[in-house]
C-alpha cells in the first residue's frame, strides 16, 4: 500500500504539481491545465518518462475525460447526476468515483476492490491531498483522476437549492412579461 500527498488547488489551477510519498520525497510531476475542450494533464516520473494523461472531450454537464496510460487509451470519465453524492464513472475499467466534495473525501472502487482512498489533509506547508492507493500499478491513473476531482472541486458551480420564495418569485417576473407583452 502507497500513500501520495498532492498540494490542493493547485491541480485545478493550472501549473506544476509535484507528487510526493509518505517520507516528502518528489515521486511524480503532474503537468498541464483544464478548462477548455482538449485540455490535458500528464503525469511524469521523475526521469521525464510520460506515465500517462487525462483529456478533457467534453465541456458540458460537468464534462467529459478520457484516460490514458501512456499513450493507450484506458477509459473515459463522466459525471453521474445523482443527489446525495458526487459520482463518476471510468468506463472500459468499471471503476466508481464517488465521495463528498464539502468534505473533500473520495474513493474510487471496482465492485468492492478500494483503488484509491482520496481525504484532504492539512499540513504546515498547506492543504494536501492524501492519496491511498493498495496497489501501486494504480498509482499513476489514480493520480490523474483525483487532478479532475481537484479541478471540479474547486471550478464546479454550486447546485442552486430549491426555493418556494425564488420559484415564487420567477413566476410572477415571467407572469408580468407576458402581460406587458400581451398588453402591447
Amino acid at each position: 500500500m502507497a500513500e501520495y500527498f498532492v498540494q490542493q488547488k493547485a491541480l485545478s489551477s493550472n501549473r506544476r504539481t509535484l507528487v510526493q510519498d509518505e517520507n516528502g520525497k518528489n515521486i511524480y510531476l503532474l503537468v498541464g491545465r483544464w478548462g477548455k475542450c482538449h485540455d490535458k494533464v500528464s503525469l511524469y516520473d521523475l526521469d521525464g518518462h510520460l506515465l500517462g494523461f487525462i483529456r478533457q472531450t467534453s465541456v458540458i454537464s460537468g464534462g467529459r475525460f478520457s484516460l490514458y496510460k501512456g499513450l493507450e487509451k484506458v477509459a473515459t470519465m463522466q459525471k453521474i447526476p445523482t443527489l446525495k453524492k458526487d459520482r463518476y464513472f471510468l468506463s472500459k475499467l468499471n471503476w466508481i468515483a464517488s465521495g463528498n466534495f464539502s468534505e473533500h473525501r473520495y474513493e474510487i472502487k471496482h465492485g468492492y476492490t478500494l483503488i484509491m482512498q482520496m481525504l484532504g489533509t492539512h499540513m504546515l506547508r498547506g492543504d494536501f491531498y492524501s492519496l491511498v492507493i493498495p496497489e501501486k500499478e494504480n498509482a499513476p491513473l489514480a493520480i490523474l483522476i483525483s487532478a479532475v476531482l481537484d479541478y471540479w472541486l474547486y471550478n464546479s458551480k454550486p447546485q442552486k437549492t430549491f426555493s418556494l420564495k425564488n420559484y415564487t418569485r420567477q413566476i410572477l417576473k415571467f407572469n408580468s412579461l407576458l402581460a406587458r407583452k400581451q398588453s402591447k
